[in-house]
């Protein structure tokens, strides 16, 4: 074998090491981001959920009326708005939002985008509440946007 073939398959073999090995560190850069998303997700619901149960308390107690603790609570959720970034609470009984940003949402029926596999944003959830053992899940819903001829379908992590 000459020496030209020799180097060449040596070239080729540290090249597909570097190539195998950037995509494993890839593969786990996306992992440990995806790990830290849902974990900060899982935050702030958690920070939303005791905001709640404050207004809750308040109501139990009798220093705020049932409409007023709602009223409040709303006023809460509404101003922890960064960007694109809110919360929004779903019936799971009969898909309509009972709080969202956009009031003109509120009391509508809404079952969310399909998904590439043909289920709603909805059943999504309820799919992942059924299998879940806390009552806690992650869904990963689409938003579809539509650019001139091109159609985007962005995936989004949500907790319910």
């Amino acid at each position: 074998m000459k020496l030209r073939t020799r180097i060449w398959i040596i070239v080729i073999a540290a090249l597909s090491g570097i190539m195998i090995m950037g995509a494993g560190g890839l593969y786990q850069l996306r992992q440990s981001m995806m790990q830290e998303r849902r974990a900060q997700i899982v935050q702030l619901l958690d920070l939303a959920k005791a905001q709640l149960t404050h207004y809750q308390e308040l109501e139990a107690s009798g220093k705020l009326s049932r409409e007023e603790a709602q009223s409040r609570a709303k006023e809460a959720l509404a101003s922890q708005r960064a960007g694109s970034t809110y919360f929004f609470i779903r019936s799971m009984t009969d898909d309509t939002f009972v709080f969202h940003i956009d009031p003109k949402r509120v009391g509508k029926p809404d079952p969310g985008a399909k998904s590439p596999d043909g289920r709603t944003a909805v059943q999504v959830i309820r799919d992942g509440l059924a299998q879940s053992k806390d009552g806690k899940a992650f869904a990963l819903t689409f938003l579809i946007m539509s650019l001139a001829q091109l159609r985007l379908e962005i995936p989004l992590l949500d907790k319910v």
